[in-house]
């Protein structure tokens, strides 16, 4: 790995331009993995040294501007993977994004580097480079970055960074020294990093909840099924019933919650649930293995993921088949996703369509899902 002066380099760019107005990027990343944080601070860090290289001052050259107003126009585009950056920024007939330049006509180079938590990016710009130019390869840069980013949450978080790139340069006004492209790089980055773990804290104290409404309804039904039982410390319910219960109200309150993501046209939501289903699977699964007094390899660990989640699949598809009305806490609520959801339950306990068992899963299941407060979760997670 190169090394100068004591920064490790990160990694290394080409930006080429042909003749056909077009424009691509070369990255070659020095770590086999780098995650998109890197990337997002590579993309920061490159676009205040051109807004500096520009003169990002108080008679704020046009060029600038026109940076500026081009990267809020993405921003506010609906981020997914493959957008014409160009075109939302209304430049497609000045330029376009390839992935291979071929007539090149102007090109450079450029590193990034780290040392410990600070970064230093060097841009070798060619003498005979435009301003449009200049302009161009940071909206490329930011095209490659898209095209390369797995997952919604990623995305947002991109999205993030450049929201927060044009507040902290709306709030200095101006860059009066070299300085000032750290300061606005590591603002723009650290803040959407904020969100972003402040949205993993979200989903991780939701986890944690859901699961334990679960766990705990799935011990109250062991204890109504037991309690007539004659001889004392003996169960007619078995361990396995007992997970099959827990991860029954798993997949119901997911089902719940899969429902009102629809409802409120949430584009996310195969992403949410899926997360939300696997790291509820692993706490179920970590629980299977205390209980047997055993650590599962990694691939029985990933056939009871993908089991379980066919599993919810096809309760999903089951449950979308019945009405979604709230009873009342006390009412035998016939016909309905609860009701049904209940008569799931008692299956599992070997007591088909024991009345007071499906009841008695209903009014658990429906105290659950007030405590849960999906609706809450919804709104924290969008806005």
């Amino acid at each position: 790995m190169f090394s100068l002066f004591g920064k490790s380099k990160v990694l290394s760019f080409k930006m080429l331009f042909s003749n056909k107005n077009e424009v691509s990027v070369h990255v070659k990343p020095e770590f086999q993995t780098l995650d998109l944080f890197e990337y997002s601070r590579f993309w920061a860090y490159y676009s205040s040294k051109i807004l500096w290289n520009l003169g990002f001052s108080e008679e704020r050259n046009p060029y600038v501007s026109k940076y500026l107003e081009s990267i809020q126009r993405i921003a506010c585009d609906d981020f997914k993977n493959k957008i014409d950056c160009f075109k939302i920024a209304g430049l497609k007939d000045d330029i376009s994004y390839v992935n291979h330049c071929y007539s090149i006509i102007s090109q450079y180079e450029g590193s990034f580097y780290k040392k410990g938590n600070d970064r230093f990016i060097i841009t070798k710009f060619p003498l005979k480079i435009t301003e449009d130019q200049v302009i161009f390869s940071g909206i490329a840069i930011l095209r490659y970055i898209i095209n390369i980013t797995k997952g919604n949450n990623n995305l947002k978080m991109l999205k993030n960074v450049i929201n927060n790139f044009s507040i902290a340069c709306d709030k200095q006004g101006k860059m009066k020294n070299m300085n000032a492209i750290d300061i606005t790089a590591n603002f723009s980055c650290f803040m959407a990093k904020e969100v972003l773990d402040s949205d993993e804290s979200l989903f991780r104290n939701f986890i944690e909840e859901l699961n334990e409404c679960a766990k705990t309804n799935s011990e109250a039904m062991h204890h109504l099924i037991s309690k007539d039982t004659e001889k004392e410390n003996e169960s007619p319910i078995s361990y396995g019933q007992d997970i099959s219960v827990y991860t029954q109200y798993i997949f119901f309150f997911l089902h719940m919650l899969k429902r009102m993501l629809q409802e409120s046209n949430n584009c996310d939501q195969e992403e949410i649930i899926n997360k939300l289903l696997t790291d509820s699977i692993k706490i179920v699964s970590s629980e299977m293995q205390e209980y047997s007094q055993r650590t599962w390899s990694k691939e029985e660990s990933e056939k009871m993921i993908e089991h379980l989640s066919k599993d919810f699949y096809f309760e999903n598809e089951k449950y979308s088949m019945f009405i979604n009305r709230i009873p009342d806490t006390d009412e035998p609520a016939t016909g309905t996703l609860f009701w049904e959801f209940g008569r799931d339950v008692a299956n599992i306990l070997g007591k088909k369509e024991d009345f007071f068992v499906i009841q008695g899963s209903q009014t658990l299941a429906l105290r659950s899902f007030k405590w849960i407060n999906i609706p809450l979760f919804i709104y924290n997670l969008t806005n």
